[in-house]
């Protein structure tokens, strides 16, 4: 059966996929380019046989991992490539989605190509929060704009300070509006708990809890009293047990990154 594996090359971008295969016989050949849409890739699967005998590989980049959560549920093994690991020839400097492809799929054949670690759906969506947060507060540093001396980023004073921000410009009224979604109302969770994603029932936010602590001090803010932090566990009990990055470690009975 490993001879009979077909090797499928995909250069990746948001409305467009370069496709290549490299045949069990040692022929590599381009087969065009298709749309980046589900059904575009479900017709191409259908299209190349069965989905044991192929072995998918793309480069990560900002289109993220939705192709590759595409392929796994038919049934492609698929792998994410670190695009600073594909081996490139020596003067080779024509750089074409044709070409690209084509070269994914020869080096995905011979074994050349260095994968990356794929997120689950709870690790992406916690990059997110990340990627969002941080974007937010620069935007906030570049207008100018300082919370109160003492209160700790993204802390509840913190999130109260924001949701109380207003600009003159339009554009910037805009881009902090963009920033807050007024959805919180409709899921029935208040304020930073919507802007967290935790959920109603508190027994789940634990884990969240925990997991956001590794990027800012979360715990130390909730107070006892607030309604989505797990009753009976303190803001003091859980942040003993806070998972923080290894340059901050300071006693043996914290949890490293």
């Amino acid at each position: 059966m490993k001879e009979k594996v077909r090797f499928l090359g995909l250069d990746v971008h948001a409305e467009t996929i370069a496709v290549a295969i490299a045949e069990p016989d040692g022929a590599v050949r381009s087969l065009g380019t298709i749309a980046n849409r589900e059904e575009s890739i479900l017709k191409l699967i259908k299209k190349l046989g069965p989905v044991e005998r192929l072995r998918a590989c793309y480069e990560a980049g900002p289109t993220g991992y939705v192709l590759y959560w595409q392929l796994v549920e038919l049934g492609v093994e698929c792998a994410v490539i670190a695009p600073t690991l594909v081996p490139m020839k020596a003067g080779d400097r024509v750089k074409t989605d044709r070409r690209d492809a084509l070269k994914l799929a020869r080096s995905h054949r011979s074994g050349d190509l260095t994968s990356v670690w794929v997120p689950n759906g709870d690790s992406e969506a916690l990059r997110d929060l990340v990627r969002a947060r941080h974007r937010l507060s620069k935007f906030l540093l570049r207008a100018g704009q300082r919370p109160a001396q003492g209160v700790k980023a993204w802390t509840l004073s913190y999130l109260t300070w924001v949701r109380q921000i207003r600009f003159t410009q339009v554009a910037q009224e805009s881009t902090r509006l963009s920033s807050q979604p007024k959805a919180a109302a409709a899921t029935g969770v208040e304020g930073p708990a919507f802007l967290f994603g935790f959920s109603p029932n508190p027994r789940l936010n634990l884990p969240k809890l925990r997991a956001a602590s590794a990027c800012r001090n979360i715990l130390q803010s909730p107070p006892a009293s607030c309604p989505w932090f797990p009753a009976g566990i303190s803001p003091r009990s859980a942040d003993r047990t806070r998972c923080i990055p290894r340059t901050e470690r300071r006693s043996s009975n914290t949890r490293t990154c």
